[in-house]
């Protein structure tokens, strides 16, 4: 603090002066003669006592306000940080959140770029340094802080709206150690944020700031803002590889952080031609809903699937990608000769017409002598069909284990035209067969274990499988040891089950797909039932996904399984969603800010990563008040301002201090009011005075003098 009349705090013991007159000065008590003291006897003395409090408190208040006019009088001033030599630094929020809109169109993020850019150009700023909540590698941001104001106007022209979420504990250690290593009169770190709650209301941790800093916020988010509530999160990945020709869903799952329902518009494109699949869909209040897209057949090669979400209760960050290959088709065997074949309807089922571009599957028939020299070709199918019959033949037996081993996927089943038992499985397929079910009009064949990947193909909309009135006329059921069942009559007679072996799995049926078995080869259950069997030999997805502005995990060489070289960059390419290329240090590596498909290069490790938008961002909660809660024990304030140039003008008035002349006068003012209404109340008060009681006596009798 200040005096900008600093000769006025001599007078300051005149202030005393109400104290000096009352001990010195009062009133000397002087003898006067009465005739009786009755009536002094009979006051209260309570009255003296509150007439002592009111002259104390007429006492306090005429130094209160002789005090208060000589403080005045000094003009104190309370210090600012100061009007010039400032180091400042701006740390931007750049954030989905930044993204809503106010009425006027103009967004979070452009508020904030233009009230910093307004700072940075004032003239009590010597040094300026800009940051970013989300790590943006494409923004040209300046290492530490610079004088050069060109540099600064071109850094947060880069600043661009991201779908991450902001790591502000980060952000405030670089900026506060930017100022710290540039510090000459006075710092400031000012950081433009619409202070969503699920940034800044969980503590950050220990954050020091040394003295001479000052940390202040800007609230640049109003109530008014256009903010979504509904997440979109990752696209679910198919369950097994694609193949060119064949249609395939994704699963979308939407969820909504508001308190009301909300309706959107879900958009799912697939490659370049044609338009987008789009469908009205409304969110429950809290809740999560589920949606499976049919998208068409994909031809070879990559198959990129965009979705996102329009509409007012559509989230900053509701964006996804999903890169899936596409195969040119998979092989699939079947053992025995195409003239009556022992497998039943299932070629027919497997590629209807014979037609591989309708199912992306290339049917081929081996005799079982000639299994192991097909098998020993470098393609290997996806998928192996044999009898139980067949099986039994060490020519078949020997190659196809060997086949499983490395990875593959047999189906096993009784002969279509066989009439006796079939003979019993090997020890490694973990069943046996169990006594012959033979009824005329048919048992009802049921999912045992819905869940399983096996019966994708066939779900519906709620993803509960298509697989209604299968009856069986002849079967025979299967004794499973370890085996998992997938269908059958009941779960003690499992008519379908899988088995692993190696790397790989046999599955096993009761049921030959000969019509006089069962319907289920006139049901159309059973061509997605044969196509699943098929698609289950070829793996699983094997592509990666990320949420955008994450740490990236690491990697391996997929030609020698070795680990990622730890010191080389990584060099990055937005090939969807963005553009350019830069390159990342390995110890501060992190998926792009921006959803889209990218690439990342490390020495000799190539991966290609689906980024979608950070789910989070589509919470509109915003912290209210005047103290941030991550940084409770941190020195800070809050600056609520109409526009930019409100916001440099609060901060001028921070950096000059503040006048405390008006307060002193108030405080003047208010005392000499006080002390006139003791004062009046006194004078105006008639004096009470109470009359003890005493005893009545009896009156004394007078004797006559004597005579």
């Amino acid at each position: 603090m200040t005096f900008l009349a600093p000769a006025m705090l001599w007078l300051l013991p005149l202030g005393l002066l109400p104290v000096v007159f009352h001990l010195f000065f009062r009133v000397r008590r002087q003898p006067r003669p009465f005739s009786s003291l009755l009536f002094f006897l009979a006051a209260d003395p309570r009255l003296s006592a509150r007439r002592r409090i009111r002259e104390w408190l007429l006492l306090v208040l005429r130094c209160l306000l002789l005090l208060s006019l000589l403080l005045a009088l000094a003009r104190p001033v309370r210090r600012g940080r100061g009007s010039g030599g400032a180091t400042l630094v701006a740390v931007i929020d750049n954030s989905a959140s930044m993204q809503a809109t106010g009425p006027a169109g103009e967004s979070r993020l452009a508020r904030a770029v233009a009230a910093a850019a307004l700072l940075c150009e004032d003239e009590a700023v010597a040094f300026a340094g800009l940051g970013t909540t989300v790590a943006d590698a494409p923004a040209s941001m300046p290492a530490g802080v610079t004088a050069d104001r060109g540099r600064l106007r071109a850094a947060l022209g880069s600043i661009r709206p991201t779908h991450a979420s902001g790591e502000p504990l980060r952000a405030l250690q670089a900026a506060i150690g930017s100022v710290r290593g540039a510090l000459r009169t006075f710092g400031e770190v000012h950081v433009f944020t619409d202070l969503q709650a699920i940034e800044w209301e969980s503590s950050l941790g220990d954050l020091p700031l040394p003295p001479g800093i000052a940390l202040l916020f800007h609230d640049v988010g109003n109530d008014d803002d256009l903010a979504g509530s509904v997440s979109l999160a990752a696209l679910a990945p198919p369950p097994r590889p694609l193949l060119a020709g064949r249609p395939w869903k994704t699963r979308v799952q939407l969820r909504n952080e508001g308190d009301a329902d909300a309706e959107v518009i879900l958009n799912v494109q697939a490659g370049t031609s044609g338009g987008p699949h789009r469908e009205a869909v409304t969110v429950p209040a809290r809740g999560v809903r589920e949606l499976s897209v049919a998208l068409p057949a994909p031809a070879v090669g990559e198959q990129r699937v965009q979705a996102w979400l329009e509409g007012r209760s559509a989230g900053a960050a509701a964006v996804a990608w999903l890169a899936v290959p596409a195969s040119e088709g998979a092989d699939v065997i079947l053992v025995g000769g195409s003239e009556a074949p022992p497998h039943g309807l299932l070629a027919a089922a497997l590629a209807p017409g014979g037609e591989e571009a309708l199912t992306g599957l290339r049917v081929g028939f081996v005799p079982p002598e000639a299994l192991a020299g097909r098998l020993a070709e470098p393609s290997r199918p996806a998928l192996v069909a044999v009898t139980a019959e067949q099986l039994a033949q060490d020519a078949v037996a020997r190659p196809l284990h060997a086949y499983l081993m490395e990875g593959g996927h047999a189906l096993v089943a009784p002969a279509a035209d066989g009439t006796a038992a079939p003979p019993p499985l090997p020890a490694g397929c973990g069943m046996g067969w169990d006594n012959e079910f033979r009824d005329e009009t048919g048992g009802d064949w049921k999912v045992l274990d819905a869940d399983d990947a096996l019966w994708d193909e066939l779900r519906s909309a709620d993803g509960t499988p298509l697989w209604r009135e299968i009856r069986v006329f002849r079967a025979y059921p299967l004794r499973m040891d370890e085996a998992e069942a997938l269908a059958g009559l009941d779960p003690g007679r499992a008519l379908l089950a899988r088995q692993g072996v190696g790397r790989g799995s046999v599955t096993v049926s009761g049921v030959a797909w000969d019509p006089r078995w069962s319907n289920l080869p006139h049901k159309a259950s059973f061509v997605a039932l044969a196509q699943g069997l098929a698609l289950a030999g070829l793996g699983g997805f094997s592509g990666e996904q990320g949420i955008a502005g994450r740490r990236l995990s690491g990697g391996s060489d997929p030609a020698t399984d070795a680990p990622r070289p730890p010191d080389a960059p990584i060099e990055v390419i937005a090939r969807e969603g963005d553009q350019g290329r830069w390159q990342l240090a390995p110890s501060e590596a992190r998926l792009p800010a921006r959803a889209g498909l990218y690439q990342f290069t490390q020495g000799t490790v190539v991966r290609q990563i689906a980024v979608s938008g950070d789910p989070r961002e589509a919470v509109a909660r915003r912290v209210r008040g005047e103290r941030v809660p991550a940084l409770a024990a941190v020195p800070h304030q809050i600056i609520r301002a109409r526009n930019a140039t409100a916001r440099r003008q609060e901060v001028q008035r921070l950096r000059r201090g503040r006048s405390l002349y008006t307060p002193l006068l108030l405080v003047a003012v208010a005392a000499l009011l006080g002390e006139l209404f003791v004062e009046g109340w006194r004078r105006n008060q008639a004096p009470k005075i109470r009359v003890r009681k005493t005893k009545k006596t009896a009156p004394s009798r007078q004797i006559p003098a004597p005579r």
